[in-house]
């Protein structure tokens, strides 16, 4: 298809438009930004702007190993949405390889609605509204301080293959 590429993550091809994406994991990397994790990818998607973050697996849900992996994947939406601003407001140089395409360079930040998205290959649905209920808490601060309209949402591939984001 025209002007559309996959990004492979975690056994997953997700599918994303050229012109409405942006490898925000691989900017971070490269930009020898030190002590900063991100999510894999920002898609641009019905006026939103999606923070898409790829697992394999999941702990088992009664432990500190959970714990750690709620933090983990919290840390990464957080820090994405902090590097997203800092671009947005020219405070990080994002050229070149890295150019941010029109879609996600031009959003006005008093009305986006930015979603936090975790997509787990393979995952039961059963554990996934567990992860789901924890990453609410956690980033329950960064949705009233931004007031965003949706919560963090977990879904497995199946359910991602449905709603069109992965192949």
């Amino acid at each position: 298809m025209r002007g559309v590429r996959t990004i492979e993550e975690s056994g997953m091809h997700f599918i994303c438009p050229e012109n409405g994406s942006f490898e925000i994991e691989k900017y971070t990397q490269t930009s020898k930004v030190h002590h900063v994790r991100s999510v894999e990818f920002l898609l641009k998607r019905n006026g939103a702007v999606l923070f898409i973050e790829a697992k394999s697996s999941i702990p088992g849900t009664d432990g500190e190993g959970f714990q750690e992996y709620i933090a983990a994947v919290t840390e990464k939406f957080i820090h994405s949405l902090g590097m997203y601003v800092a671009v947005l407001l020219k405070r990080r140089k994002v050229t070149g390889e890295w150019e941010l395409p029109d879609s996600l360079k031009q959003v006005d930040l008093s009305t986006v609605q930015c979603k936090f998205v975790l997509v787990v290959n393979g995952a039961s649905p059963n554990i996934l509204l567990n992860v789901e209920d924890a990453l609410r808490t956690s980033m329950y601060p960064v949705q009233q301080i931004a007031k965003f309209e949706s919560h963090p949402i977990a879904i497995d591939d199946v359910k991602a293959r449905q709603k069109g984001l992965i192949v």
